[in-house]
């Protein structure tokens, strides 16, 4: 296993193990398939009020999908700040977000890795609707 080293102003190298890249891929997997499974309950509730006719506004069908949404988007930033650094996943393959000093990291540096993930989950659904985009593959 590889380990990181940092230096301190102590002169005391702090050594950290680095996991393995399956564990943490195996974390992430398991939070996208509790996000997955969320995701289809929520959609499948959203699908039968929007069937019962009573929206006659759009407005009040998007606002209640951002209502359903907003528990995908705040995911790993709750339970990381409410669970010591883990989400589920990283719990079960019991990893931790630690600080520079191998310490817990304090709000503002889980809100800077929730912000920095959010632009990589939007990347990807952005290249994902282009590529599954009717257009894309339309004949000349």
């Amino acid at each position: 296993m590889a380990v990181l080293k940092i230096p301190t102003n102590f002169n005391i190298d702090l050594e950290f193990e680095i996991p393995e890249f399956y564990r943490r891929l195996f974390a992430l997997l398991i939070d996208v398939l509790i996000e997955f499974f969320y995701f289809r309950i929520a959609f499948e509730i959203l699908k039968s009020i929007a069937s019962n006719g009573d929206f006659n506004e759009g407005f009040n069908i998007v606002a209640l999908s951002i209502l359903l949404i907003l528990p995908i988007l705040l995911y790993h930033v709750v339970f990381e700040i409410t669970m010591n650094g883990q989400s589920i996943g990283k719990r079960i393959m019991r990893l931790r977000v630690v600080d520079e000093n191998g310490g817990r990291p304090g709000i503002s540096q889980y809100l800077i890795r929730w912000l920095l993930r959010i632009s990589d989950v939007w990347i990807i659904a952005i290249i994902a609707t282009l590529v599954t985009s009717p257009f894309w593959f339309r004949n000349a």
